[in-house]
């Protein structure tokens, strides 16, 4: 159940998303929207399960659970999103490519 309970978090945000008007296609997307969505999967995430836990009894260090939890999914995800933007800074552009073919 805890993997339910998993996939339930980043189905929130982006739906979430989709209500703050970031299109499916990511065509508006700004800096700023990853960054919320980042922060709001990273509370959402640790939040659920907590919530899961305390409903089936286990109550000790919820608080300092959610807290390392929080900081793990937040670090992790930072991590990944930027390390995909780095990879995709690397790549050339349409023009670019466009440029090379003419050539």
């Amino acid at each position: 159940m805890g993997g339910i309970v998993a996939t339930v978090a980043p189905y929130l945000v982006y739906r979430l998303a989709q209500q703050i008007s970031a299109c499916a296609s990511l065509t508006n997307l700004t800096p700023k929207r990853p960054l919320l969505c980042v922060v709001a999967y990273a509370v959402a995430s640790p939040l659920l399960h907590h919530i899961w836990f305390a409903l089936h009894g286990d109550s000790s260090n919820l608080v300092q659970g959610f807290l390392v939890m929080f900081a793990g999914d937040l670090s992790g995800t930072l991590i990944v999103i930027y390390a995909i933007k780095g990879l995709l800074l690397l790549m050339p552009t349409r023009k670019t490519l466009m440029q090379m073919a003419g050539k």
